[in-house]
């Protein structure tokens, strides 16, 4: 609790109003982790895979049929050679995203600052980092699993797995080009913050004016995150047909059993919180962690004399996350389309 301690009741404090903290607790953008968490029950049974990974050790696997190419014959015969189906089986690639909280009364009873108050700040600082790890590692994910076997098209080039363009054509070759690929709207389109400046101009364009910009972006949703970077470009995003990506989450059995383990009278307790939190494009996420309650006394004379024993409640609140895309079984081939956009 050493992070409070500037703020013993030795002189006179005001607690800071929010208005004052607004700066201090600026939300992110969170447009990868949003892509992968609004939609994800069009692409999975999240709920059964979460019930079948009864322990961290068993490997979880999702059946699929690949897409094949059928043989075509030019004339009939009594010989019947039909090909039949393959399957196969895709894994998940788990990670645990860990943190710990924890208050000390002692500390907070000499501290204009509340117990509650710390633990609730510690709480909501726990879950937007969570999120932002999350947002990066997806952002790899989304990265490694775009199409890359790109065929040539006359409205964009193509360079380091991704279509290049202008900002200029980018909203009217994009749906062709999508199409090319047997793709359709709408779209999930993830991208740079700069990115938002291109996308305020055409939307500004809208009915009354001498061209309607407007209706180009009326199939797209978007997302904007940090993480994405364009490069040498103006602009990097990542199409996304709406329902491809997904992610799942998981606690371990001590702390989903109903009604938790342990107790916090006994000074151990397991069970399970859900923490919320809002990004600054609105987006909310509720995630679900498993925590392992300890109370017990600590040595905290470093941060106040006299506290050689005080008693320290600490939570450490864990989840398993994999996130997953739409099946291809053709090598290079993906429902993630990326799409480098340049001034000219």
């Amino acid at each position: 609790m050493a992070a409070i301690a500037g703020t013993v009741l030795e002189n006179a404090v005001l607690m800071a109003t929010d208005r004052f903290q607004q700066f201090e607790k600026r939300r992110p953008d969170l447009g990868v982790v949003g892509a992968f968490t609004k939609y994800g029950e069009n692409l999975i049974d999240a709920a059964t895979i979460k019930k079948n990974r009864a322990s961290a050790r068993r490997t979880q696997n999702i059946a699929v049929l690949n897409r094949q190419q059928t043989t075509i014959y030019d004339t009939r015969s009594l010989t019947h050679a039909p090909m039949g189906s393959t399957s196969a089986k895709v894994g998940l690639n788990w990670k645990t995203y860990r943190f710990d909280v924890g208050v000390t009364e002692a500390i907070n009873a000499d501290n204009y600052i509340s117990a509650s108050a710390d633990l609730a700040n510690q709480l909501e600082q726990g879950i937007r980092d969570v999120l932002l790890a999350m947002d990066a590692d997806f952002t790899t994910f989304t990265e490694l699993g775009k199409y890359s076997a790109l065929p040539a098209s006359s409205l964009m080039g193509i360079s380091g797995g991704a279509y290049q363009t202008t900002q200029k054509d980018l909203w009217i070759n994009l749906p062709a080009v999508m199409r090319k690929l047997m793709l359709q709207g709408p779209y999930h389109m993830l991208s740079n913050v700069e990115a938002l400046a291109n996308l305020t101009n055409v939307s500004t364009y809208g009915q009354a004016n001498q061209q309607n910009l407007q209706k180009l972006i009326n199939n797209y949703e978007f997302g904007y995150s940090p993480n994405i970077n364009p490069g040498g470009s103006k602009e990097a995003y990542y199409a996304i047909p709406t329902g491809s990506v997904a992610m799942v989450d998981w606690v371990e059995y001590d702390c989903r059993k109903p009604g938790g383990r342990g107790s916090y009278d006994g000074g151990e307790f397991y069970d399970t919180m859900t923490l919320e939190f809002t990004a600054l494009g609105g987006e909310q996420f509720s995630l679900t962690f498993g925590f392992r309650y300890l109370g017990g006394g600590q040595d905290k004379s470093a941060i106040l004399p006299g506290l050689e024993r005080a008693y320290t409640d600490s939570w450490q609140l864990a989840v398993d996350v994999a996130p997953v895309k739409a099946y291809s079984s053709e090598a290079g081939k993906s429902p993630i389309v990326k799409i480098l956009a340049d001034a000219v």
